[in-house]
């Protein structure tokens, strides 16, 4: 197989794009091509591949979303959105960030099979909140108590759902700031967008690129216990949602 410079430089692109988490192949004709040139072109896929294996990189998914790439633990690339975002906060901010992001992953991807599914998820800032407050006591019950788990469920009930700021914003100290802040994570991280609000309430839709790192992350044994929690308390919050009377009146 013979390999010409223009097709390293190329192959050096794709991965250009595939590191900019925001950008989409119909909104930019040269990533556009590049992908059609990894799918179509064996000799060109093969350049790419062993570029990403020489940065470290893995090749998650790649499709009509884009080429989605995920930097391996140690690569120069490897500012993952969670250390990143994790990155000068004191340990107890950390713990209540983890348990914030498992229990958006969870209302998202409540079971293994919706990883697989390529629909359109969006959530809202209510749903998620309701199943921190149930994910709190799924793990009260079912952790020992001197656990990271149990600690972080205890500091999560001790937050009010809101509390007012001194500049009329939420206070970090409030579970619907800490929730909203995971959000704006991955919007940042190009997980997720914004998708306005439904009576006040933000709703955000999770993107394909979360679906997929989400998909094919390795978590530690105590990550994988806890999003185990954290989705059997969104599947109970979300019957007890709809299982709620509605008041009529205020819909008419």
């Amino acid at each position: 197989m013979t390999i010409s410079l223009h097709d390293v430089h190329d192959a050096g692109r794709l991965v250009r794009w595939g590191l900019d988490v925001k950008a989409v192949p119909g909104a930019h004709e040269e990533y556009a091509q590049l992908l059609a040139r990894y799918r179509l072109e064996d000799a060109f896929r093969e350049t790419v591949l062993a570029t990403c294996a020489g940065l470290e990189i893995d090749v998650l998914s790649v499709d009509d979303q884009g080429f989605i790439i995920a930097p391996r633990m140690g690569s120069i690339f490897s500012l993952s959105t969670m250390n990143d975002w994790e990155s000068g906060m004191d340990p107890q901010s950390r713990r209540r960030s983890g348990l914030v992001l498992l229990t958006i992953i969870a209302v998202g991807y409540p079971t293994s099979d919706a990883l697989e599914r390529t629909t359109v998820v969006r959530v809202r800032v209510s749903q998620v909140e309701r199943a921190l407050r149930e994910a709190v006591r799924v793990i009260e019950d079912a952790e020992p108590d001197d656990s990271e788990a149990q600690t972080a469920a205890h500091e999560i009930g001790l937050m009010p759902p809101v509390k007012p700021g001194a500049t009329r914003q939420l206070a970090k100290s409030s579970t619907l700031a800490a929730i909203r802040a995971g959000f704006e994570h991955l919007v940042d991280a190009g997980m997720a967008r914004a998708a306005g609000s439904v009576d006040g309430d933000p709703e955000y839709q999770l993107l394909d690129r979360m679906r997929v790192n989400v998909r094919e992350m390795v978590l530690p044994d105590t990550h994988v216990t806890l999003l185990g929690h954290t989705r059997a308390a969104a599947v109970i919050a979300t019957s007890a949602a709809t299982t709620e009377p509605t008041n009529e009146g205020a819909l008419a």
